[in-house]
């Protein structure tokens, strides 16, 4: 299957009574997951989570999802069928999920602000020159002068590639520049303050508008639990 992106941005609607009306068609993994968040917000972004993975699976009429295992680094896969990949993501705005027939990885992350300090720690030179940073925002302490969709899309560009290759947060992540030959990162910005970005093998998309996301309703969600 060609790789396909969903996003549900829709928080505020999709409410607390919603969760209790899913819960029951959610995996086990996905409950005792959500059993252990304290805040509503954490609770109904995993569940989510979930729905437009079954989505992206293409379940109707209360189909169950294929059991999922974990990689040594966490990342998950589905046990009994290995060939389908698939990868999950969220921040306090969206929920972002990618299906496909070949490894991938997602990110999203709201913009954030950040200081000259964090840049420094997560970004390398060549990185930091393409925010232009000024030298004073980069002194400790210092607030970045750049955008904040900057910094947020390069930071989900790290993300996403890490989760393609399954290797999780690297020790030295400003060490990780762009995967060029390795595999294609594309990256999308929204005005509801998030970016997000998806990792696929190298030639499998000739250019983003072929990886556009799809943005779902809570009905769609809902679609598949019916």
């Amino acid at each position: 299957m060609c790789p396909a992106v969903y996003i549900f941005e829709d928080m505020d609607g999709f409410s607390d009574a919603d969760l209790a009306d899913v819960a029951q068609s959610l995996t086990d993994l996905r409950r005792e997951r959500i059993s252990r968040f304290r805040f509503s917000l954490d609770r109904r972004l995993s569940a989510v989570a979930e729905l437009l993975l079954r989505y992206g699976c293409g379940l109707t009429d209360g189909q169950p999802l294929p059991w999922i295992s974990f990689a040594s680094r966490g990342k998950p896969f589905f046990a009994d069928n290995p060939s389908l990949h698939f990868n999950l993501s969220h921040c306090r705005e969206a929920v972002a999920c990618v299906v496909a027939d070949c490894p991938v990885g997602i990110d999203v992350e709201c913009f954030d602000s950040c200081d000259g300090q964090l840049a420094r720690a997560v970004f390398s030179e060549a990185e930091l020159n393409r925010l232009e940073i000024a030298d004073a925002a980069t002194a400790e302490g210092g607030e970045c002068q750049f955008q904040k969709s900057g910094f947020a899309e390069l930071w989900t560009r790290k993300e996403a590639f890490l989760k393609f290759t399954g290797e999780g947060l690297a020790d030295d992540i400003a060490a990780l520049g762009e995967p060029e030959g390795r595999a294609s990162v594309f990256s999308w910005s929204y005005g509801k303050g998030y970016s997000c970005s998806v990792c696929l093998p190298q030639g499998v998309a000739a250019d983003k508008t072929a990886l556009e996301p799809i943005f779902l309703s809570k009905k769609e969600l809902f679609s598949t639990l019916r």
